[in-house]
């Protein structure tokens, strides 16, 4: 006698389920190289002959970054921690004061050159200066955006990497990638020892930078009547809104006021 049954869904369903997903294979298939059988690109000669080319020779300097059409350089001659910062861009006729300085080997430029980030060691600092006002001398991590010529003071961040291969101390991480800035913040009283379990930061910098410029029209399409661009508010080199005689975030919040109150945002 035969017996014909039929299962249940729910059955199925936990049938179904209980299959495993496998991962998707891939089978190579190389094509091989060698370089026994390697040939040579014909040569496409040019007529050109004891060519001219200028060059920018900078010296008693170092290059600590590159973007966009920009070079910064720090002051290679200076036995000081921090070192004043330098920068060349097309047209210029030597060299370009940002008036700020530094630690070697912290400043990262914006892949288009319109900003940099960079470490200042208040402690090493000329002058004494306390740059972000609350009284600690530490390690700042600050904005600088050429154009405007000023300079913002983003936080205190934390040494969170092991240190280095024959250094002591840890390590500051700061990573600029596609104006995404993201650090290890600080939670201590001061940022000169190990935080191995700092809470990690992530900015988009172009708020920042939206709200120093003004913010980009957008290309006009077919269709759509030109637009009138964004006026960018009346900001002069280092511009100090409070008066009270730092660029820092207070300055930002009467900049922000600025654009709510003259209907621009």
């Amino acid at each position: 006698m035969i017996y014909s049954a039929r299962i249940p869904l729910f059955v199925l369903m936990v049938i179904a389920v209980s299959v495993p997903v496998l991962g998707q294979n891939v089978t190579p298939k190389p094509t091989p190289y060698s370089v026994n059988n390697a040939v040579t690109p014909k040569p496409k000669p040019t007529p050109l002959r004891n060519v001219n080319l200028k060059i920018q020779r900078v010296i008693n300097a170092r290059v600590e970054a590159v973007g966009g059409s920009r070079v910064v350089f720090s002051d290679d001659t200076s036995n000081n921690e921090n070192r004043a910062l330098f920068y060349w861009e097309p047209g210029a006729t030597r060299l370009l004061s940002t008036q700020e300085d530094a630690l070697p080997g912290t400043i990262q430029l914006a892949d288009d050159g319109r900003y940099m980030v960079f470490l200042h060691n208040e402690s090493s600092s000329a002058g004494g200066r306390d740059i972000d006002g609350d009284g600690v001398r530490q390690t700042i991590l600050r904005m600088y955006h050429f154009d405007t010529r000023q300079v913002f003071n983003l936080g205190a961040p934390a040494r969170s990497a092991t240190p280095l291969p024959g250094e002591t101390r840890s390590q500051f991480q700061i990573e600029l990638v596609e104006n995404t800035l993201s650090y290890s913040s600080s939670t201590a009283t001061t940022n000169s020892s190990r935080e191995s379990d700092a809470p990690w930061h992530v900015v988009n910098m172009l708020d920042l930078v939206y709200l120093i410029e003004g913010t980009p029209t957008p290309t006009p399409t077919p269709g759509n009547s030109m637009t009138t661009p964004t006026p960018t508010p009346p900001l002069s080199a280092r511009t100090d809104i409070n008066g009270d005689g730092r660029v820092d975030a207070q300055d930002l919040l009467w900049m922000q006021l600025y654009w709510q109150t003259s209907g621009l945002n």
